[in-house]
């Protein structure tokens, strides 16, 4: 059995939040969550443990770039990438840590090409980690980690 890798989105076009989370999620080898805003994203953080998060720049409680700096201080190490209307953020967005990022609209397959090449790279850096049941497996270091330490 192969796992799913999970996928966060965040987004506050509920239209196109949807959208992206049905088409990921029609995949079975993901499996999505959704969020609205920020606030409610860091929830998904520790619950859902994500292998990778899509957030869109312009969020309702904070800018999408905030919203990545935060991220990466609640200890996610996974791929983030930036969704953008605007194509200045392409050069300002990197900056703040994203692996990458996409210019809208967008084609789905480029999402999909960017969330799987995405997930390969972070699999072979020293930072992977996969989540089986109680334990955590480093792939690099060969580690089996009983979750709870």
């Amino acid at each position: 059995m192969r796992l799913r890798r999970k996928i966060l989105i965040m987004d506050g076009d509920a239209d196109l939040r949807t959208i992206l989370a049905d088409h990921i999620g029609s995949h079975s080898e993901f499996e999505v969550a959704q969020a609205s805003n920020a606030s409610e994203a860091i929830l998904n953080l520790k619950e859902f443990k994500p292998d990778l998060v899509i957030i869109d720049v312009d969020l309702s409680d904070m800018d999408g770039r905030e919203g990545v700096q935060l991220i990466r201080q609640e200890g996610h190490q996974g791929p983030i990438i930036i969704l953008s209307a605007y194509s200045m953020d392409a050069v300002t967005g990197l900056g703040e840590s994203p692996n990458d990022y996409v210019l809208k609209p967008f084609k789905l397959s480029v999402i999909f090409a960017r969330i799987r090449y995405h997930l390969r790279n972070y699999d072979a850096s020293e930072a992977a980690e996969l989540r089986i049941g109680d334990y955590v497996f480093k792939p690099i270091s060969k580690l089996l980690i009983r979750a709870a330490g």
